[in-house]
């Protein structure tokens, strides 16, 4: 992490109280999402600043990778830069929204977070696979310290066929998983909370 990374945040009191309960799984549309974040709470802060701080919540788009035909889900044990969450497996792709995802002033926070999400599945896959990408909701727990200062936007691409993922290094034993082989690993909260978003 860079002493001088800026990263994506919106003020806590902002958020609506039912987005930042205990542990949270919230089913909405992406517009919905978006139309109640008021343009003034949203701001580019330095990131060690705010990692132990939980009146902002870093934005974080979490990405499922779905195979539909197999019912199964894309899993990876985390080893990343976040030693927090080392050794619990994930189901879920992402990481912050930096400067470099806004090109202009003017683009919207639905654009920033999009570039966000490409950029993080440019880093940690080997190509961009084609699918079918929905936004779910949102997703958020205060048991840790780590959940207490992060929002997760939960986003599903269904892929064709588990062929076309090519995991990259960061995404440690890469493998397919059930929701009942799911069940059987130790998952990080946002995991077991977007795949109750997701359905599983």
């Amino acid at each position: 992490m860079s002493i001088h990374e800026t990263i994506l945040c919106i003020e806590r009191t902002a958020l609506p109280p039912s987005w930042v309960e205990t542990m949270t799984a919230v089913a909405l549309s992406e517009s919905a999402f978006y139309e109640q974040i008021p343009d003034n709470t949203v701001r580019f802060l330095n990131r060690k600043s705010v990692e132990t701080d939980p009146c902002f919540k870093q934005v974080i788009p979490y990405l499922l990778l779905h195979d539909q035909a197999g019912s199964r889900f894309g899993c990876y044990q985390r080893k990343g830069t976040e030693a927090r969450l080392h050794d619990l497996w994930s189901i879920g792709i992402g990481g912050h929204v930096s400067t470099h995802d806004r090109i202009s002033r003017s683009d919207s926070l639905k654009t920033i977070v999009s570039r966000g999400l490409y950029r993080e599945m440019s880093e940690e896959l080997i190509g961009i696979p084609s699918g079918s990408l929905q936004f779910l909701g949102l997703i958020n727990e205060e048991v840790t310290p780590v959940g207490s200062v992060h929002l997760g936007l939960v986003f599903c691409l269904e892929v064709e066929g588990p062929e076309q993922i090519v995991p990259g290094e960061e995404l440690h034993r890469f493998c397919w998983k059930s929701d009942l082989e799911l069940a059987g690993l130790k998952l990080e909260h946002w995991s077991h909370l977007a795949l109750g978003l997701a359905g599983g």
